[in-house]
Formats: structure tokens, C-alpha cells, sequence
């Protein structure tokens, strides 16, 4: 199978183990996954087609608890363990644990950012785009970071 890299535009030749989570993402119905490129050995998301995915809704993702970031929470499975990472400014966490405390913390900080998330037991899910504020990537984008300028 090859697969285009969004990181460095090349074409590799997707590995059996990517192949298999390929296959298992098409079944779970998931319209996203991250691979890692053959050719520059960086992580990306790749895009299953709507076709390839299976019908319905498209997969709601959680939104980055990072500060000043927009960007989404997609869940890596790894040869023995999960991660948790956004490919937006390239944090991670090795635990839903750790994820869910820098949301909580967030929202204390920043209460349109609760607006992203729904509780469920102890588990923080997204509340999908249309509970968050029209105005959400702006406030977010304007949240003041610890390197002013950057």
C-alpha cells in the first residue's frame, strides 16, 4: 500500500504493521490515524477516506488543552502502549490521566475552553464544533503565552 506523507510530501510503501492499523482504524470506523513516514521518519496524520472509514458521523476528536493551541488530541496506539498527542504544537501524554488534569486545568484558567469538552464518569470527551464558541480558535489564539513573540 503506499501512503503520501503531509509531512514531506513523499510516497512510501505503508509496512504490515501499518497496514494492520489501517485496517483496524476502517473497522473502528475512525476517519483519522498518525503514521509514521517511511521516507522522514515523522509522525503525521493520515486521512482515511469517508468511503474506507464507514458510514456515519465523522470521528469528534478532543481539542488541545495546551495553552494558546488549537489544535486536536488524537490517541496513538503503539506496539504496547497508547499515547495521547496533539499535532498541533507536539505535546504528549503517556496516560488519559495526565490528558484529563491539563483539561481540567485549562478550564479553571479559561472558562470558554469548558465549552470543548463534556464529562462522562471521569472520562473528559469533546463536545463537538458546534458547542464551542464561533469564536473559539480566536480566544484560544489570543491566550497569553510564557514567550511573549513567539
Amino acid at each position: 500500500m503506499e501512503i503520501r506523507c503531509d509531512s514531506c510530501n513523499q510516497k512510501f510503501i505503508a509496512t504490515k504493521a501499518q497496514v494492520a492499523q489501517i485496517s483496524k482504524a476502517k473497522k473502528e470506523r475512525k476517519s483519522l490515524i498518525i503514521l509514521k513516514c517511511g521516507a522522514c521518519h515523522l509522525g503525521f496524520a493520515h486521512r482515511l477516506r469517508q468511503e474506507d472509514a464507514g458510514k456515519g458521523e465523522p470521528e469528534e476528536l478532543l481539542r488541545c488543552p495546551v495553552l494558546a493551541c488549537t489544535g486536536f488530541v488524537v490517541q496513538l496506539e503503539q506496539k504496547t502502549k497508547t499515547v495521547y498527542c496533539c499535532g498541533e504544537c507536539g505535546s504528549t501524554w503517556k496516560i488519559a490521566e495526565d490528558l484529563f488534569s491539563e483539561i481540567e486545568a485549562i478550564i479553571k484558567k479559561f472558562k470558554y475552553r469548558r465549552q470543548a469538552y463534556r464529562k462522562s464518569r471521569q472520562i473528559w470527551l469533546p463536545a463537538g464544533a458546534d458547542a464551542e464558541p464561533a469564536n473559539y480558535d480566536e480566544l484560544v489564539g489570543n491566550e497569553p503565552t510564557a514567550n511573549p513573540g513567539v
